[in-house]
Formats: C-alpha cells, structure tokens, sequence
C-alpha cells in the first residue's frame, strides 16, 4: 500500500466519530494534560508553575503548541492527533511487513490498527493514548529492523518520546537494552539507551533543580494509592484515583512538614519529592506487612488488565464521594455505571483480537526472537499496571501488538482454509456454486 492510503486510513474511523460526538455534544478540551498545557503558557516549560515535577509533558507540550496556534481550536488538536495516527498506521504496515514477511498480514494488521473501536474511540479525546502507541510502533520498528547504528538509534529516540509521554516506558527501553547486552550487541546497546536518554534530559534537568527528582514524582502517589488497605476494595469496579484525598490525608497526619498551608500540594512544587518518598514507603510498607493481601491483589490486576470490559467499571462524577467505614471497609456512592453500549462495542472489538492474537502468538512460537521486543513491550505494560492497578485506557498503547499476532492468525487461518477448499473436489464444487 502507498504511503498517503496507510496515513488517511485511520481517518475514516475517528472523523466519522467525530462528526456523531460534535453533532451531540461540542466537546470541550479538559483534565490532566489541558491543565499542564495552560500552566506551561502560562509558565515556560523551564519554569516551575503549578505542575512542579509531578507531570509527563510531550503531549501537554502539543496542546500547549497548538493552542499557541490557535487557541482553543479542538478541530486542529484533533487533526494534527489524526495524523499522528496515520504515521502509527504505516510503521506498523512496515513493521508487520518485516515481521511476517507477508503483505497481506500487514494489510490486515493496519485494518485492525484503524478500525479498532477503543483505539478510535480514544482518537477524538485529549490523551496521549494516541502518541505512546505510534511512538512504541516506531521504536519497535527500527529495532526489530537494526541494519545499523542509525536504526538503534531511531529506536531509542522514539522510544525517549514515548517515555515523555508515559514514564514507566523506560523500563521497556531497560529491558531491550539488558537483552542486547546478552546477546552480545554491545554497541547498539549502548547507542540504544544512551539516545533514548537524549529525550528525558530537559525534564530531568528541570526536575532536578525542583526538587532533585528525575522522573515525575506522580509515581509515589500513584504506587500508594494503587498499594493501600483501601486498594483492592475498589479494584476493579472503581478508580483507585478517588483515594486522592485519603492518600494526602495520611500525608498531613504523618508529615505535616510536607504539607503546605492551603493543604494543595501540587501547588508547591519544592514539597513533591519529599511527598513522592512518603508515598513510596508507605505503599512499600503495606506490601511487606501483608504478602498474601498483596500477591492476590497483584493476580486480579494481571487478570483484569486483559479482562474484555472496561475497567474500571464505574465512571467517577462531581457527586462521586468515598465513604470509609469502621473496621476498615469502604463505601463508594454517587458512582456512573459505564453505558452498556460503549462495554459491549469494546468486549467486540477487544475480545475478537484477543481471541485471535493467541492462536497467533503459538503459530509464531519460534519467531521468539525476532519478536522480542513485542514480547518486552507487553512485559513492560504488564508490570506496570499489574504493580499499580489495572487500567484499560493505561493499557491500550500495548494492544498494537495482540493486533500483530491476531492479523497473522487470521492470515495463516484464511491461507489454510483456501487451500484446502482449493484442493478438495467437494468444497471447490460448494464453492463453485457458492459464487454463481
């Protein structure tokens, strides 16, 4: 396929979608990334602002970019977004291609890529779902590609992008490395992490002279939230984010040193590091002091990481509030039920690739190495939501890959079934009279 019909082919979906969602409701550019982007004009990106260290900022960045542009032009957001996902769709067709050796599994892998509902659906929000998968599709291409040092290098820088984007995905970059020492390939390993660092040194030099952090200091929060006595008591019907206040509650009753005046602690960015600590031992804590609690929560975030429905079940309103009970329980009320709809239309979609991805990954056992770093990819996102908590939309960057292997299931299946009806006298006559 040409360059120009791979890039528009994820268009159709998302533009048709978002024709149907702008004719029910104008959307509104908010949450997390939209409050990045405003602070960082407001601020610099240099400069500390409100958002401190806690943040990702590639994909604030670009909506701070293109509300330079033209402030508060959700169309351009999008198209701009659209595209990202046309360039997605012909590294995968390439990557695919090198994989398989097959163009047909290319074609259907990018049908997959572009049609998959969840995907298209997070196409027309503010998220970087959209830039972590095309950025992890690049660096999976030129490292599985590797013909030379350039390609070591594209796979690294891309793969420094995609980190920007979602910091754990540097352990996936940790990993490849660690496997090119093994086989050997020393320096491409060292071509490899060294680029993929080049990405990371602005924020990291910004952070440092914060608070002396490197990475986002969200993490601590968020591994304590996701490793509380509350935990697995929301897990998976609601987000673990409505701990927020019980996380920082526990903060000002045990470190009131840490904690500011106006008790808003993303507002002071000097305090985030010491808070990230705090988080980080109490989490770390709670998992040493209660093993088996903690191995089977683990379990059911493996289980529900790969569960066919949206998890987590429940939406969290304005009217959504906590309830702690005595003896240690949790009640949650004023919580939104997910439209059946939108559960069934991704049970669908994700459920059919599933099914299919795992008759593909055994076609493909011994391709194990040529596949690795799909394999480290999915490995990464694995421990990352199964140490935190399972999330779908934290999740969906990686589906690329269960994509791959349910195109090539699909492909070895329909070739078989072909000749087969192809050889037999019986099926080519029901064929026959099948077309007739």
């Amino acid at each position: 396929m040409s360059f120009a019909y791979l890039i528009l082919l994820p268009f159709v979906p998302r533009l048709i979608l978002l024709f149907l969602a702008a004719a029910y409701e104008r959307p509104v550019v908010t949450g997390r990334s939209a409050w990045v982007a405003e602070d960082i004009l407001r601020h610099g990106f240099l400069n500390v602002g409100r958002t401190g260290t806690a943040e990702d900022f590639l994909y604030p960045l670009f909506l701070a970019f293109c509300h330079s542009i033209a402030p508060g032009n959700y169309v351009l957001i999008l198209i701009l977004q659209f595209f990202v996902a046309g360039l997605g769709s012909f590294y995968f067709y390439k990557l695919c291609l090198i994989l398989a050796e097959d163009r047909q599994v290319s074609l259907v892998a990018c049908l997959l890529y572009s049609f998959y509902p969840y995907w298209v659906y997070q196409g027309i929000g503010i998220n970087e779902v959209t830039f972590t998968a095309t950025f992890l599709i690049i660096a999976a291409y030129y490292f599985v590609r590797s013909r030379g040092k350039q390609d070591m290098a594209l796979s690294g820088f891309a793969l420094g992008l995609a980190t920007l984007t979602r910091a754990p995905i540097v352990l996936i970059g940790i990993m490849a490395t660690l496997a090119l020492v093994i086989k050997r390939r020393f320096p491409p390993a060292v071509i490899f992490i060294f680029v993929l660092l080049i990405p990371l040194l602005p924020v990291a030099y910004r952070n440092y002279h914060i608070d002396g952090s490197f990475f986002p200091t969200r993490s601590g929060e968020n591994l304590f939230k996701g490793n509380s006595q509350y935990s697995d008591q929301l897990i998976p019907d609601y987000n673990v984010d409505l701990l927020y206040g019980y996380v920082y509650g526990v903060l000002e009753e045990e470190r009131p040193d840490i904690v500011p005046p106006d008790r808003h602690i993303r507002e002071v960015p000097h305090d985030m590091k010491k808070a990230h600590d705090f988080f980080q031992e109490k989490a770390l804590a709670f998992m040493i002091a209660h093993p088996w609690r903690t191995l089977r929560l683990k379990v059911l975030n493996f289980f529900y990481l790969f569960y066919p429905r949206l998890v987590p079940f429940y939406h969290f309103g304005p009217d959504t509030r906590v309830v702690f009970l005595e003896g240690g329980g949790i009640r949650v009320d004023g919580s939104i039920l997910r439209d059946p709809f939108n559960d069934w239309v991704y049970g669908v979609g994700y459920g059919l690739i599933l099914a299919c991805a795992i008759p593909g990954i055994i076609m493909r056992r011994r391709a194990f190495g040529r596949d690795l770093f799909l394999y480290l990819v999915v490995l990464g996102f694995v421990l990352v939501n199964t140490i935190y908590w399972p999330s779908t939309r934290t999740r969906t960057p990686m589906d690329f890959v269960l994509m791959f292997y349910a195109a090539y299931a699909i492909r070895r299946v329909a070739g078989r079934l072909y000749a087969l009806r192809a050889g037999s006298p019986y099926f080519r006559e029901k064929w026959t009279k099948l077309l007739r």
